[in-house]
């Protein structure tokens, strides 16, 4: 793949055991700061998200975070005309070199 529009990553949030009681007000900080959650164990105090790898130092000052590990990363290429694609609409179709011609 040579178009690399972001940089994503999955993180576990392990939060602090005295922010557990506040899970709606903490989903909604973190939504604002761009990560989409995937899901909840609010009795392990723990989130599983998706964010752009560069908010992963933001997410882990943020006060009730105990602990963050990255699970996986990975590079988001966004289709054309997608807000997030950086290539432009005019980039040259890729070929899977499994399937190309020769």
């Amino acid at each position: 793949m040579n178009h690399r529009d972001q940089s994503m990553s999955e993180v576990m949030i392990v939060l602090r055991s005295e922010y557990v009681s506040r899970f709606e007000e903490i989903l909604e900080q973190l939504t604002e700061s761009g990560a989409m959650i995937c899901s909840v164990d609010q009795e392990l105090g723990s989130i599983v998200a998706s964010c752009e790898s560069n908010r992963i130092v933001l997410i882990e000052n943020m006060e009730f975070v105990q602990a963050i590990r990255t699970t996986f990363s990975y590079l988001a290429d966004y289709p054309a005309g997608d807000p997030r694609d950086t290539d432009g609409l005019d980039r040259a179709p890729e070929l899977d070199a499994d399937y190309a011609d020769d």
